[in-house]
């Protein structure tokens, strides 16, 4: 038990950093910048990326979560690719899936199944 006991100790809390930063190299330290070198300072040629920006493209995401590479063509795999339109208007994507020849409406949904017993209380 004194085992499990020291092992136990060692496991880290979950959703807590293992590595804290203090002082001057701590995250949103105004002094940071001056003393954490560039990629370009250390040689590293990457993609001109906005370290700061939260929010990733759709290209980005895609890839990340399907492994599909959005940004170049699929066909000649040089070309880039960009959005033209986003449609949202319900009409205009049921004329587009019938031209198509799709399924223009979403598959009736079955009713939720439950079962009975599990909730017959008496009522005495």
């Amino acid at each position: 038990m004194e085992l499990l006991e020291k092992l136990a100790a060692l496991v880290p809390l979950p959703r807590l950093h293992l590595v804290r930063s203090g002082g001057c190299v701590a995250p949103h330290s105004h002094l940071r910048g001056a003393i954490i070198p560039t990629p370009r300072q250390q040689g590293v040629d990457e993609e001109a990326t906005d370290p700061g920006s939260p929010h990733w493209s759709w290209a980005q995401l895609l890839k990340r979560v399907f492994a599909l590479d959005m940004a170049r063509c699929p066909f000649c795999q040089r070309g880039a690719l960009r959005i033209i339109a986003a449609i949202t208007h319900g009409e205009v994507i049921r004329k587009i899936l019938r031209h198509r020849k799709l399924a223009a409406d979403p598959p009736p949904m079955a009713p939720a199944r439950v079962r009975q017993e599990a909730f017959a209380w008496s009522s005495a």
